[in-house]
């Protein structure tokens, strides 16, 4: 009977202890979400909120403990969220047991009418454990505006929307703002007519993209000029590079147009290419500004350019790219490139091949070359700011003709036929370079009376016997080099 009595005890430990090594918990895991976004997609016309719902998971044998849960932004932030029936901007030691989920509200409150406020208001909810950091995005429009928000999702392709669909025109007018999250896209057969005054917005990674057979209209006038740029409306963010991706055109039948345009901060200005063969169309470039690129302004693969009184400036990488051939004109244009970082590529590059390395080695595809630069300015602070790369078997036909070029001596002795009465390696003596003011500033500038008025009177497609600001180059000895007329104000 005495030993019974000790046994009993000893059991019902053993048994206790089996029981509590049953339940493993860890303040480490991987947690999944029902959303990796909550986005707030409701437009505004007064103060107002909204609610969305975030369903966290754990799926795994053992008990979470999510040591912090917190909105990234703390009491900075527009939102706020519900935590277990709890509201608040932070939580600690939050539990979830095995296989089992939680429900977190989150909501935010916006005046959309305050212009001040951001386009598009960022936040995320952040999930800490000891090894482990899990943020879920919050999203949610800032100001009243015409927000395009990508609806398919195709892999290997950016997440799009359709804006014009086939042989449907869509127009976008100001006064509100257009901001588009992803790529808006034009398909085959339509066509996105964008009215002067009109300000279109990317959020991150979006662009703009015409397809094959679309097209894009820009009627921007120079009192009221037509603006692509980020959504971050911040001073601070008025000079950085590379915040969203490109405006991407395919050819079509009917052309594309950009006037009195300004397109900046992205990582690509305009990337022009042929998908198969060409079908008859062009991009006309009329006193548009593309500068300010993580990349490239222009990005042209096998197309059809013409270019009047438009400046191109500050990129990391080439301010033209002109690959696998094409036909271009640009004329009185300024290639400006005094980017603030370190860069390693010219200015302004053509060839007449592409070149891509695949898993059995490199390909080339090829295409004749038809390029002239007239009355052009292509400076910068590298020494060589113009570079060919040239296949023989394939026609190179290229002139820069009473342009203002920098290129060194012994880059120039190899490509000197493709430069005709040009003025090579003289400060062009531009306002500010910093600001980003490509005025000639001195009588003492050699682009000025350098030009040919020939060059100007026998413009293909963009009548630019004004300037970029709109001043006269018929009225003086001679034109000036590049977009503008020296003005002589005191």
């Amino acid at each position: 009977m005495y030993k019974k009595l000790i046994y009993l005890p000893i059991i019902a430990l053993i048994v206790l202890l089996f029981s509590c090594n049953k339940t493993i918990i860890t303040y480490d895991g991987i947690l999944e979400f029902s959303n990796d976004t909550l986005m707030f997609d409701t437009v505004f016309t007064t103060q107002g909120s909204s609610l969305r719902t975030l369903k966290v998971y754990n799926n795994t044998d053992e008990h979470i403990v999510i040591t912090y849960i917190a909105v990234a932004n703390g009491q900075q932030s527009q939102y706020n969220i519900n935590v277990n029936g709890i509201s608040g901007s932070s939580f600690e030691n939050v539990e979830i047991e095995p296989h089992d989920s939680i429900y977190i509200f989150a909501q935010v409150r916006i005046d959309p009418n305050n212009l001040n406020s951001p386009l598009i208001v960022e936040d995320s909810i952040c999930f800490r454990m000891e090894n482990n950091v899990q943020h879920v995005k919050l999203l949610a429009w800032g100001q009243d505006a015409n927000y395009i928000i990508a609806d398919t999702h195709v892999s290997g392709l950016p997440s799009y929307k359709i804006v014009a669909k086939e042989g449907e025109t869509t127009i976008w007018d100001s006064p509100k703002p257009y901001v588009v999250f992803g790529y808006a896209v034009v398909d085959s057969t339509g066509q996105l007519i964008i009215n002067a005054g009109t300000r279109v917005h990317f959020h991150s990674n979006g662009g703009l993209w015409v397809y094959k057979g679309g097209s894009i209209k820009v009627y921007g006038t120079a009192d009221n000029k037509v603006v692509f740029e980020g959504d971050r409306l911040e001073p601070a963010y008025d000079t950085i590079p590379g915040q969203w991706e490109k405006i991407w055109i395919n050819e079509g039948s009917i052309d594309n147009e950009f006037h009195h345009a300004i397109i900046k901060n992205g990582l690509v200005g305009i990337h022009t290419q042929t998908l198969g063969e060409p079908m008859g169309n062009s991009l006309i470039l009329n006193n548009v500004e593309i500068t300010n690129t993580s990349s490239v302004g222009i990005y042209s693969m096998f197309y059809k350019i013409y270019a009047g009184n438009t400046v191109v400036s500050s990129s990391a990488g080439q301010l033209a790219y002109l690959s696998m051939g094409g036909i271009y004109d640009f004329r009185n244009c300024t290639f400006a490139n005094y980017y603030s970082g370190s860069r390693e590529a010219s200015s302004v590059y053509l060839s007449n091949f592409y070149s891509w390395t695949t898993a059995n080695g490199i390909e080339y595809a090829f295409g004749e070359m038809n390029a002239y630069f007239g009355n052009c300015i292509v400076y910068g602070k590298r020494p060589t700011e113009i570079n060919m790369g040239i296949v023989n078997d394939v026609a190179f036909d290229c002139s820069f003709d009473h342009s203002l070029v920098k290129i060194q001596d012994s880059d120039f002795n190899k490509i000197s036929e493709y430069f005709t009465n040009c003025v090579r390696n003289e400060d062009p003596m531009f306002k500010n370079e910093v600001m980003r003011d490509y005025r000639l500033d001195s009588i003492a500038s050699p682009a000025i009376n350098k030009g040919d008025i020939s060059i100007v009177n026998g413009s293909p497609e963009v009548n630019i016997t004004r300037d970029f600001s709109g001043n006269s180059r018929t009225n003086d000895d001679a034109p000036d080099i590049g977009a503008f007329e020296y003005i002589d104000i005191p």
